[in-house]
């Protein structure tokens, strides 16, 4: 979806472009100076893995506090499952046989249900601290939020744009576009764009250098799982900080790990 997008969509003269794929679960497509970003491995944008929340849902990973636990399609699904058995009225009614899905959800919100529509930008809320985090890393020319989330429209895209504006640098997000996939690549339905990505962009291995201002293990730890999940580097080379906060939530990864040089 994201190759599409960015050889068939909505990418003109943009040259660092992050697509959004917003779904049951979250992903994330990466163009930088004009060619595909794949990380070391090939699994760079693991956007939905970013530890946003200090919470107990175990996410799909296998982690806790994973952004997808309550900011993604399935997030959604359990919310608005909770809200109805707490006694929230809703035109989705359960009871009359209607399955409790993302689709339904959607075509809920986009008619005028408001228990759609509030949990729908809730989501959006948390996504758009997220997407703000993205922003200040990477400082793109635009944002494309694709997937079935984004089929909701303004109702994901204005509290989006609201928690970008709360959490993110102004001098970063005033150069960032926010735009919805169009339709054909947001469904995934552009086959032509799918054909020979390795042999149309080459693959660019990353280095990264982080110096640590001194923050705490749990702090470092999340910094670098966000770095390893965004970035998926080769190597990160590593200043000031515990080497025992490298252990925890990277995949047993330690070897990628190099001291700083003097």
């Amino acid at each position: 979806m994201a190759y599409g997008e960015f050889t068939h969509g909505i990418v003109k003269d943009e040259k660092n472009v992050l697509f959004l794929n917003l779904d049951y679960g979250l992903g994330m497509g990466i163009m930088i100076d004009q060619e595909i970003y794949y990380g070391k491995s090939g699994f760079a944008g693991e956007f939905g893995h970013i530890p946003l929340f200090d919470n107990d849902i175990i996410c799909n990973c296998g982690k806790k506090g994973c952004l997808e636990t309550e900011a993604s399609g399935w997030a959604l699904v359990e919310m608005f499952k909770k809200e109805i058995q707490n006694g929230t009225t809703t035109a989705l009614d359960n009871e009359a046989g209607t399955p409790i899905i993302l689709e339904n959800i959607i075509k809920a919100a986009l008619n005028d249900d408001v228990l759609a529509i509030e949990l729908v930008a809730k989501v959006g809320s948390h996504l758009g601290k997220a997407i703000s985090i993205l922003i200040n890393i990477f400082n793109p020319e635009l944002v494309i939020l694709g997937g079935a989330l984004a089929e909701t429209g303004d109702y994901l895209r204005l509290p989006i744009l609201s928690a970008i504006n709360k959490y993110s640098l102004s001098r970063v997000n005033s150069d960032t576009a926010i735009k919805i996939s169009n339709s054909e690549i947001r469904s995934g339905l552009s086959a032509p764009a799918c054909s020979s990505v390795t042999g149309s962009y080459p693959f660019r291995k990353a280095g990264l250098t982080y110096r640590s201002a001194g923050p705490t293990e749990r702090h470092a730890s999340t910094v670098f799982r966000c770095i390893s999940n965004f970035i998926n580097p080769s190597c990160i080379i590593v200043g000031k900080t515990s080497s025992r906060a490298l252990s925890k939530d990277l995949y047993g990864q330690q070897e990628m790990f190099r001291p700083c040089p003097p």
